[in-house]
């Protein structure tokens, strides 16, 4: 009898011990996301208006004309290959210029190659953007 009393004491210890665990670990992982989503928030709201403004306040007049120059293109370039390495979210940033068929990225050479074709024409683009 004393032996069915202590295992049926370890039984209902065992199944009480179950439970805190699992609402533990769901408090947690839940936590644990939360944390995340903030920081992701934090960081999209830090490109947003850290990074995407300043780099339009500096550079709006030279994305809006019709001409930019090889200088001021190569320095937005910098520009935006600075963020790419120093934002460890950012895989690649690009921006179309208005009235030119380039775009402005770190790798010029990666996406103006399919950018400046018959297949990939601008507005396959602006259509790509717009979905």
């Amino acid at each position: 009898i004393i032996i069915l009393f202590i295992s049926s004491f370890h039984v209902i210890t065992n199944i009480i011990y179950t439970k805190n665990m699992e609402s533990e670990i769901t408090a947690n992982v839940d936590a644990r996301m939360q944390n995340l989503v903030n920081e992701l928030e934090m960081t999209i709201n830090k490109i947003k208006s850290g990074i995407f403004i300043n780099f339009f306040l500096e550079y709006y007049p030279n994305i809006s004309s019709a001409y930019v120059s090889t200088y001021t293109y190569k320095l937005m370039e910098s520009k935006l290959n600075t963020y790419k390495v120093n934002e460890k979210y950012i895989d690649e940033l690009f921006i179309m210029i208005k009235a030119t068929d380039k775009l402005v990225m770190p790798n010029e050479m990666l996406f103006n190659v399919f950018y400046s074709n018959s297949t990939y024409t601008k507005e396959f683009w602006l259509k790509e953007m717009e979905d």
